[in-house]
């Protein structure tokens, strides 16, 4: 255990670095405001004082000696006080807290200064007093370990203050000594309320610099179980510091027991009258942090990347995508024509929706690097902004901001959306790997919503790319690419020619390797704090070790949304990834062991996505959601990724069809009993259950109307379940709501179209749920929007020509949705069919 001496070089450096990297995190214990006044004519006494108070209390109580409990743990003893006084209305317990813990007046300058003028990402407290929120009212906004929240709500404007104990101002208002940690039970209790508060200080205890001030450390269940590295919970997984500052002696024993909360280093201070200068010391390093300091959005400013050269191997490793230099572009990188046609808009945000692996990032470059004019910014599928920091985007002038795949969740892009001033004149452009990622919101959003290329992009390659992209391949000597054929195939069909293989010695053994794997080929990065709540943090690092280079470990940058995270994991190999795990659940040998082993391994895959479902269920679910989100998952467990679908791309000798898609696999995962029982309540999952059936019945030339019966009767569970919610105040499931109804017209429209339009029952639910649909003023723009991107374009396009050349399709009594309906014209851009 070393000693930081305040007067030396390192020390300071070690500071202004900290603050300067935001990674000092401070924890304040029951010292931090021992003695200071109160409103209300008390002291706030320290964590002895309170403990020797309510031994008091008990032993005239119980009339039991005092010196029978002085030996017992705080925690004990708190305990056996909340026991004794089970009202807190009596006794003078209520008088007793208020008295002495609230009304907090700290009126020492430096130490006000240490709280409120230097911006710390956030503080954690031991204590129960207001004091730190009393030292600037209505400047701090304080979370508790035994209520859930969301961290991507967190008030910018605001202090953030993580309250370990609880407070004791909820404490005498409701009454409750459950509003205070200050016993077993209760934090035992509190992880059961709310584990993403203990997650969020486990990842803090495992990548962040901790700043202890004023805490004994003698009884703190709380931080000893966040820094324990037992069960998976937390490892120190970085040169990072525990600091410990006391202006008491240490002996040989408390120095033994600190190191068992990760104290690295210790700051003694000669009396505690010295506390003010280390204040002052600390405000010091800040002020010279904050003077070397560039904005957070600065991070993310785009330079023009180098070209790799003419080197045959890298451009192959290129094309492979296993080259571990991602900051440079291939000889063979030509600017997409879609440049030239497409419609940026200065007054709307800009999307342009396309598959993975169809050319989205190159386009990005393309647009950045056609516009040199402006200020440039991009945010790649590696990294997430915080709230504040896409605020400060918007806030540029002539800027132009591109928010790659994966980027932006629903709740970013909504931030997005609620700042975004068209009165900026910036052009801000976001990519999305498909329409579901955006539907949610095109409902309350549409009018400032520009669809930059108007069709989804496919992988289709314009003629004009290939022919400038094989002219770089030729004078390279690699095979060039068919125009007949997508980016997909025919980057994994080179790749297989050159063999460029590499994926064959990455075998996937063990749950958490499943888990790290598929959360990374759906979010593209994985932060530490979400490596914590998955229970990763012992096994992380081997896992990026074994897959390294197609994962790798990375430094967030500031700004990024893992406020709690200083690392992440980052996919580097996508398209080799997605191989490795395409071996795992459809090996290539077609025997009888190898069928047994790929319907293990699937279930293998079922466990995992319910491992991480359930760790995030009583946190943010909804910031999992895209697990179950049928396109996703079609994109990841393709089977195009397979070895025997890429030889037959490849043209190999005895090889069967290309097979795609993952419809099978991902009916077994929506059917699996676990993540059933899991997400029955959620309308999202019912819903997207219907989606999967409509897909898949969509691709066939005679549905299943068995399937597509059962898919209606899940979309309606999804309907009426979102309303309910509606009704009862959870506006956020209107766009389910709305996206069920829209999905139960267009199987309607399916089954309808099977039948041949005959039954006049099944072509009159059609039409009242298009009606449904269409019939909202406020939401046609994006129906229209929705229905015109959706794979629904045809049945509707038939449904609408059959109610105009057959009049006995409907009922006479539907004669006003149908009028309605034939004239309301959808899109016309896309649609095309007879109008009266």
């Amino acid at each position: 255990m070393e000693e930081l001496k305040i007067n030396s070089k390192e020390t300071k450096d070690f500071f202004i670095h900290a603050f300067n990297e935001e990674t000092l995190v401070p924890i304040l214990g029951a010292g931090f405001t021992r003695g200071v006044n109160t409103g209300r004519g008390g002291k706030v006494p320290s964590g002895k004082e309170l403990k020797d108070a309510m031994i008091e209390k008990i032993s005239l109580k119980k009339k039991i000696n005092k010196s029978e409990l002085e030996s017992e743990q705080f925690s004990s003893i708190a305990e056996f006080y909340q026991n004794t006084f089970s009202n807190p209305s009596k006794d003078g317990v209520i008088e007793y807290y208020l008295k002495n813990f609230t009304r907090v007046k700290i009126n020492k300058p430096q130490q006000l200064r240490f709280l409120n003028d230097i911006k710390w990402p956030y503080i954690y407290t031991l204590n129960i007093d207001t004091g730190i929120e009393d030292s600037k009212p209505r400047g701090w906004e304080v979370f508790y370990p035994n209520r859930k929240f969301d961290k991507r709500t967190i008030n910018p404007e605001c202090r953030t203050l993580y309250k370990i104990h609880g407070d004791v101002a909820m404490f005498c208002k409701n009454l409750d000594y459950n509003e205070m940690i200050l016993t077993e039970s209760q934090y035992i209790a509190s992880l059961q309320k709310s584990e993403q508060f203990h997650d969020i200080l486990s990842a803090d205890c495992g990548n962040k610099n901790l700043l202890y001030i004023g805490c004994s450390l003698d009884d703190e269940i709380d931080i000893k179980y966040s820094v324990l590295a037992d069960k998976n919970r937390n490892k120190k997984v970085r040169d990072i510091r525990g600091i410990y500052v006391t202006s008491d002696s240490l002996s040989e024993f408390k120095k033994d027991k600190l190191k068992g909360f990760n104290i690295s280093h210790i700051i003694k201070l000669t009396s505690s009258d010295d506390y003010e200068s280390f204040y002052e010391f600390l405000v010091e390093c800040y002020e010279e942090s904050q003077a070397q300091i560039e904005r957070n959005i600065e991070n993310f400013k785009y330079t023009e990347l180098e070209r790799i050269g003419k080197n045959k191997e890298k451009n192959l490793d290129y094309l492979a995508d296993l080259s571990p230099d991602k900051s440079k572009l291939p000889f063979y990188y030509v600017s997409s024509e879609y440049v030239r046609n497409i419609k940026l808009l200065q007054d709307k945000v800009n999307v342009v929706i396309g598959r993975r692996f169809v050319g989205k990032s190159m386009l990005a470059y393309a647009i950045l690097e056609e516009n040199p004019n402006y200020h440039r910014y991009f945010i790649s599928e590696k990294e997430s902004l915080s709230d504040g920091d896409v605020a400060d985007l918007l806030q540029e002038d002539n800027a132009l901001i591109i928010f790659d795949s994966e980027s932006l969740d629903d709740h970013g892009f909504n931030n997005l959306l609620v700042k975004f001033e068209p009165s900026k004149k910036n052009i801000v452009c976001v990519f999305f790997n498909s329409f579901d990622d955006v539907v949610n919101l095109i409902t309350f959003h549409s009018e400032i919503i520009n669809y930059a290329i108007k069709e989804t992009l496919s992988g289709r390659m314009l003629e004009k790319d290939v022919q400038a992209i094989n002219k770089k391949l030729n004078l390279l000597g690699i095979a060039t690419f068919n125009k007949k054929n997508n980016l997909l195939d025919n980057t994994l069909r080179i790749a297989n020619v050159y063999d460029r293989k590499l994926v064959d010695k990455y075998v996937i053994m063990y749950l958490d390797e499943l888990k790290l794997i598929i959360w990374i080929l759906i979010k593209n990065k994985i932060y530490f704090e979400d490596i914590v709540t998955l229970g990763l943090a012992k096994e992380y690092k081997k896992i990026v070790n074994k897959f390294t280079p197609f994962i790798q470990e990375e430094k967030c940058k500031k700004g990024e949304i893992g406020k709690h995270s200083t690392i992440k994991v980052i996919c580097n190999g996508k398209l080799g990834l997605l191989q490795i795990l395409s071996a795992y659940i459809y090996p290539s040998a077609n025997s009888e062991i190898a069928n047994r082993m790929a319907k293990e391994h699937q279930k293998k895959v079922c466990e995992a996505i319910y491992a991480i479902l359930l760790s995030f269920s009583k946190i943010d679910i909804d910031s999992v959601k895209e697990f179950l989100q049928f396109d996703k998952l079609n994109d990841v467990f393709s089977r195009v990724y397979s070895e025997s679908s890429i030889s037959s791309i490849s043209g190999s000798k005895g090889t069967t069809n290309i097979k795609y898609g993952a419809a099978s696999f991902i009916h077994n995962v929506y059917a699996n009993e676990n993540i059933k029982q899991l997400k029955a309540n959620d309308p999202n999952y019912w819903l997207q259950r219907a989606k999967s059936i409509y897909i898949t019945n969509n691709y066939k030339r005679t549905g299943s109307k068995r399937e597509i019966l059962e898919a209606i009767d899940w979309a309606k569970k999804a309907e009426q379940d979102s309303r309910t919610r509606v009704d009862n105040g959870e506006m956020k499931y209107s766009r389910t709501e709305s996206n069920a109804i829209m999905q139960i017209a267009m199987l309607y429209g399916k089954l309808a179209k099977l039948d041949r339009y005959n039954k006049k029952k099944v072509n009159e639910l059609a039409l009242e749920y298009y009606y449904k649909v269409f019939s909202d003023a406020n939401n046609i723009g994006a129906t229209k929007t929705l229905l015109a991107n959706s794979r629904g374009t045809n049945d509707f396009i038939e449904f609408i020509n059959k109610l105009i050349s057959n009049e006995n399709t409907v009922g006479g009594e539907w004669s006003r949705e149908k009028d309605y309906l034939v004239n309301v014209g959808v899109n016309k851009d896309r649609f095309s069919y007879s109008s009266r």
